[in-house]
């Protein structure tokens, strides 16, 4: 399940629905995603 919505999400991102910010570079990553404007 966990590889299904990481596929998701870079596919989304990839289509431009939604942003991705990295908050933390040291383990636990922190990411946030975000819905772009279209």
């Amino acid at each position: 399940m966990e590889r299904t919505l990481s596929l998701q999400l870079k596919q989304l991102e990839k289509d431009g629905l939604i942003t991705r910010k990295v908050h933390s570079h040291k383990h636990p990553l922190k990411v946030e995603y975000a819905l772009t404007d279209i």
